[in-house]
């Protein structure tokens, strides 16, 4: 069984929509991609266009909702919570 699973993921994180990139990796990735919010969930991150604003980066999930995040890099800042 494990090794069903082991195959399955290694093709699922060679695809890059399944792919889940680290939080140091987040600002220099192109939104929405798969990665871990401050509780360490496995989350969406993306950006949040707001009009005559700037946009804000965020994680969301459906444990703990969503989270807007504070700050210039959303990489340190999930590190900072984790």
């Amino acid at each position: 069984m494990w090794e069903i699973l082991t195959i399955f993921y290694k093709q699922q994180n060679q695809v890059d929509e399944f792919k889940m990139i680290g939080p140091l990796q987040l600002s220099k990735s192109v939104p929405p991609v798969i990665t871990l919010d401050k509780y360490g969930y496995v989350s969406l991150y993306d950006m949040e266009d707001r009009e005559c604003e700037d946009s804000y980066p965020y994680t969301e999930n459906i444990i703990k909702d969503t989270d807007h995040m504070k700050g210039d890099d959303p990489g340190q800042y999930l590190l900072k919570h984790i």
